[in-house]
């Protein structure tokens, strides 16, 4: 959810201010702004192109493997949720890249975007040690001690 309304607030500020809005018809003063835009833009595709693979991949195993959920479209929401997400950041970063006039101010933009881009690798570090939060990435949950059951189970 932060995700999504940082980049809402970004794109919205991006398309309602006039400032933004009339710095799309500007031309570049230089040719070094020209290739530090590119190279963010670039760069944001590149570092984003193997979460993009995975929740198309999360996409297409909900939709052929439906009999394995209880709900199918839940599974499928979450690889659909991140791309989305995703895709948003990839297009407020060409918008706001666009903007900028300066070196410096292109740079900022882009490692702003690119730590929002990382909330959700961010939050999941800050849980990881929770018993959901294993099993998602070790795919075993300790359920621990059952009644009348001396051992533990893993399932």
């Amino acid at each position: 959810m932060c995700q999504i309304l940082l980049l809402a607030y970004l794109g919205l500020e991006q398309l309602t201010n006039d400032q933004y809005f009339a710095s799309y018809k500007e031309y570049p003063t230089d040719y070094t702004i020209v290739l530090c835009r590119f190279l963010c833009v670039i760069f944001m595709h590149v570092s984003l192109a193997g979460e993009l693979s995975q929740s198309l991949k999360m996409m297409n195993y909900a939709c052929n493997h439906h009999w394995k959920f209880h709900s199918w479209f839940h599974a499928y929401f979450v690889g659909f949720s991140q791309m989305s997400v995703l895709v948003s950041v990839e297009i407020v970063n060409v918008a706001v890249v666009l903007t900028n006039t300066t070196v410096m101010d292109t740079i900022m933009n882009f490692l702003a975007l690119v730590i929002i881009s990382d909330f959700d690798d961010y939050y999941f570090q800050t849980v990881k040690d929770e018993p959901l939060s294993k099993l998602i990435s070790d795919g075993n949950f300790d359920f621990g001690y059952y009644e009348g059951e001396e051992n533990i189970r893993e399932l």
